[in-house]
């Protein structure tokens, strides 16, 4: 299992800042829900995690040993 770390993600289109200084730290096992309103960065937030369509480098995923 993996636990997830993500230290200080930031994400702009152009000059408009989407995502600012997102920490967040998952257990492995943990259930974890993103909730917010339409338009507020949730599917941003896991492109970055997932590197679908953006370049992320401050998102980093460690194995539990």
């Amino acid at each position: 299992m993996l636990d997830v770390s993500v230290k200080k993600l930031s994400f702009s289109y152009d000059s408009e800042l989407i995502l600012g200084d997102i920490n967040i730290e998952v257990k492995a096992g943990a259930f974890v829900c993103l909730l917010g309103q339409s338009g507020c960065g949730k599917s941003t937030f896991l492109r970055c995690y997932t590197s679908c369509s953006f370049s992320c480098n401050t998102l980093r995923l460690r194995y539990c040993t």
